[in-house]
């Protein structure tokens, strides 16, 4: 009787060990899938602030244009204004 408990109980212990091995495997897995996926996520981020830093560029570029274009504006109205007047 004791042989047949030890060697159930030895049946018991290995598919133990094999679900074991699965979950531990599966979680390996699951692991490597997630730090894939956060390397492209990481590598989407830096190329997305690359293209805000360009964008914040590219808006500062056009407020002076447009600061400049206005300085310009008020200048000749100025111009046109003497012009009227004299």
């Amino acid at each position: 009787l004791r042989k047949i408990w030890s060697s159930g109980e030895m049946s018991r212990d290995r598919r133990g060990l094999k679900e074991a091995k699965q979950i531990a495997e599966e979680a390996d897995r699951k692991y490597e899938e997630v730090a894939r996926k956060l390397l492209i996520i990481e590598g989407e981020m830096d190329r997305a602030e690359e293209r805000a830093q360009q964008a914040e560029s590219k808006v500062r570029r056009l407020e002076e244009e447009l600061r400049s274009f206005d300085q310009t504006l008020k200048s000749l109205q100025a111009s046109e204004d003497k012009v009227l007047v004299t």
